[in-house]
């Protein structure tokens, strides 16, 4: 768990640095900026950190996979509202197994936008996924919940970074986690 304390105590530190920075409103994106802007496509890099609690008699497993997710996002409400697919695949790393797994993300995640200023977006989402998990044994989908923490830096009005940390619940045979933190780069079109 200690693992993802410090992405999420860097996200909140820029979040904090740039509320810090906004004191003055002639800093906030306006509306015409916002409107402007509506639609955002990108690349993110993916560490998967899960974890499934399996029903009794079958023996618990922890997984880490690392991978790629391209993204949309469109203002659905400006400033209010935004809504992003994702579509991802990872590979879960093994030492002790020679098993070869690969899991396919895809999620859908309803954004509520801080625009604090023109360089620093955080946002808040909760969202739909589907984990489709293929193996040696068979494929196995799995649909669940999301939660999401993050925040945009724009290097300029087009092109930009983004962070962000997520949560899963997939509820079937037993409940499975999972951490996923992301970054990449992402521009504004």
């Amino acid at each position: 768990m200690r693992f993802l304390l410090w992405p999420l105590v860097l996200i909140i530190g820029v979040t904090s640095a740039a509320f810090a920075e906004t004191v003055d409103d002639t800093h906030r994106m306006s509306r015409e900026e916002r409107e402007a802007k509506e639609c955002l496509i990108g690349v993110k890099g993916l560490a998967i950190f899960g974890r499934v609690d399996r029903d009794r008699g079958e023996e618990n497993r922890r997984e880490v996979a690392i991978g790629s997710a391209l993204f949309i996002e469109r203002a659905f409400i400006p400033g209010i509202l935004e809504i992003e697919l994702s579509v991802g695949w990872a590979e879960v790393i093994d030492a002790d197994n020679d098993k070869s797994v690969k899991i396919y993300p895809m999620d859908l995640t309803f954004k509520m936008p801080f625009h604090v200023n023109s360089r620093i977006n955080p946002y808040l989402g909760l969202g739909f996924g589907l984990t489709i998990e293929d193996s040696e044994e068979g494929t196995e989908e799995e649909f669940g919940i999301t939660s999401v923490v993050g925040t945009y830096i724009w290097w300029d009005e087009q092109i930009g970074l983004d962070l962000e940390l997520s949560y899963g619940a997939f509820p079937g045979r037993g409940v499975k986690h999972e951490f996923i933190l992301a970054f990449g780069p992402v521009i504004h079109f």
